[in-house]
């Protein structure tokens, strides 16, 4: 799983985060939907935008930056131009959001782009110096870049955080997964089973709803391909959507019954 999908899924789960982290009312989330959009008669999508439900609220596109690329900002402003020329009306925010400074494109990168970086329009944040302090959603996406042996710790305060919170169960459900998804990323040599347990989630791995659903997506997805290709290959299939749900590789393994190397393969040929 990449890194912004993780965001995506932070910001789609708990989208009140978003509107923290740009120092806006976190209720502000209210009146948006996290999604993606397209121009019609381009080929033109963007995901990651907060889209406002009422008119006149601005558009907030989001890019989240974890490896150096010096044409990060030449990117993001040709699609959010793009975007504006077929809809001259809305006003618009556009956010950056950097692991560190040291990712952040060279000074020749940045020249071209000086003014509109400057305008009240361009926000540009970097992870690492994010004042977090007791905020739930701050320190979920905080989690991403903390060291392991501090990331376990972490992960355990702010799954008792979220049980102590006035979020309804389901809710609270979707952010203890997310949790998990994010350790799993994080850590790949620990198991859905073992984070669980780091987690004091009590209820069976193979009994969790994040398993139960990118279980059933994959075998869905595998058993469609192998009614058209063959058994074998739907097993293969189905590799992929298991594998992004952050589920290992040994259980993946188990649960199509292919031997182990042929998991490790599959995903070390089309998932990297």
């Amino acid at each position: 799983m990449k890194t912004d999908s993780i965001f995506y899924r932070i910001f789609q789960t708990y989208p009140q985060v978003f509107f923290e982290l740009v120092g806006e009312d976190p209720q502000r989330a209210n009146g948006y939907r996290f999604d993606s959009i397209e121009v019609k008669q381009t080929a033109f999508r963007m995901d990651g935008v907060f889209i406002p439900e009422q008119s006149g609220a601005p558009i907030y596109f989001i890019e989240i930056q974890f490896q150096k690329n010096n044409n990060i900002y030449g990117r993001l402003f040709a699609e959010i131009f793009l975007y504006l020329s077929h809809n001259l009306q809305q006003s618009w925010r556009a956010i950056v959001l950097f692991a560190s400074r040291a990712i952040e494109p060279d000074a020749e990168y940045r020249q071209p782009y000086v003014s509109l970086l400057a305008t009240p329009e361009v926000q540009i944040l970097y992870l690492d110096e994010l004042k977090s302090e007791d905020s739930l959603g701050l320190n979920t996406l905080k989690l991403i870049i903390e060291p392991e042996t501090e990331a376990k710790m972490q992960a355990q305060q702010l799954a008792k955080q979220v049980r102590a919170t006035s979020l309804n169960s389901l809710q609270k459900e979707a952010m203890i997964e997310l949790i998990q998804t994010i350790m799993v990323y994080k850590i790949p040599s620990l198991t859905f089973r073992e984070v669980s347990q780091m987690l004091g989630i009590a209820e069976s791995f193979r009994d969790t709803r994040a398993y139960q659903e990118a279980f059933e997506d994959g075998i869905n997805e595998g058993l469609q391909e192998g009614i058209n290709k063959g058994l074998q290959e739907g097993k293969l299939m189905a590799i992929a959507p298991l594998a992004e749900a952050g589920i290992s590789v040994e259980e993946i393994a188990k649960s199509l019954e292919l031997d182990l190397e042929v998991v490790k393969r599959f995903i070390a040929q089309h998932l990297k």
